[in-house]
């Protein structure tokens, strides 16, 4: 799913990667795509360690990154166990802290909405001004990835109505 974000941004856009269980491991240290474009081994290789999804932990990590970043527009994609998200903590404070540095956050859950930590997962993406997606199929997870980046891409064009005057010029265009 990363490697899918990393496929449709732009080259001055900007990506990290990090992998969380009980702590976080920075896989991509924060840069544009151009300099973190040959990272994508790297990121296919990031492989499960072991123990729960230290939620917290990796809302912690990630906003701490985003900070740096230079873009305007700043989210964060949490990929989580929707049956094994643990240690919450204070998300609710950090997500504040993230909205009022203009940073979104949306959640790809590997489950369904009947899961155990479904709800948590839901109110993290709804407090993040961001969207919550639930997957029972792995397979489906670079779709995921790929959705919520358009979905966030697309909200950054101007969708207001512009205003045009018609000039002479018109009559020799049509």
């Amino acid at each position: 799913g990363t490697v899918q974000v990393l496929d449709l941004l732009s080259p001055m856009d900007e990506i990290g990667v990090i992998a969380v269980d009980s702590s976080p491991h920075t896989i991509v240290s924060l840069d544009t795509v151009e300099r973190n474009a040959d990272q994508r081994g790297r990121i296919l290789s990031i492989d499960s360690l072991g123990g729960g999804i230290f939620i917290y932990e990796a809302l912690s990590a990630a906003a701490r990154m985003i900070m740096d970043a230079k873009a305007q527009t700043r989210h964060i994609i949490l990929f989580a166990d929707a049956a094994d998200s643990e240690e919450p903590g204070r998300y609710v404070e950090l997500l504040e802290k993230c909205a009022q540095a203009g940073v979104t956050v949306s959640v790809i859950g590997l489950g369904t909405e009947a899961d155990v930590d479904a709800n948590l997962l839901k109110d993290i993406a709804a407090r993040g001004g961001g969207t919550c997606y639930f997957t029972a199929s792995p397979e489906e997870i670079p779709r995921l990835f790929a959705q919520d980046t358009f979905t966030v891409a697309r909200s950054t064009f101007v969708d207001e109505p512009s205003p045009f005057e018609f000039t002479a010029g018109f009559g020799a265009l049509t």
